[in-house]
């Protein structure tokens, strides 16, 4: 099984093997092409649990724009792509966001504190 695996997508990793836990009669392999920004990758190849033949795969690399887009928000907003530097960049966005956050609150509070003095 994991020849035929490997024959229909060359160029990935097998990074999952989901195991045919129900009565559908499928062996799922998730795997990671180069042209794909998802850490976990989001080509599948489903093999039959009987025969173990190539029944179906899904090839991310050959999905539609919009549908590619969509894939790779995850890897862009948690910051798995890229190097350090854009690491550390997303990192230095999250405080300054985490800031602007904790900054509003204490000024709605000061504001609100300010108008109960004024009208008690």
């Amino acid at each position: 099984m994991l020849e035929q695996v490997s024959q229909h997508f060359p160029e990935t990793k097998l990074l999952y093997y989901f195991f045919d836990a129900s009565t559908t009669g499928f062996h799922r392999f998730r795997l990671r092409r180069s042209c794909e920004l998802h850490p976990n990758g989001l080509s599948f190849v489903y093999t039959d649990t009987a025969t173990g033949k190539l029944v179906g795969s899904v090839d991310a690399c050959n999905m539609p724009p919009g549908e590619r887009l969509t894939n790779m928000i995850y890897p862009l907003h948690v910051g798995k792509i890229g190097s350090e530097t854009y690491r550390i960049l997303s990192l230095l966005t999250a405080f300054v966001l985490a800031g602007l956050s904790l900054s509003g609150v204490i000024t709605y509070f000061q504001r609100l504190k300010r108008l109960r003095g004024k009208y008690v």
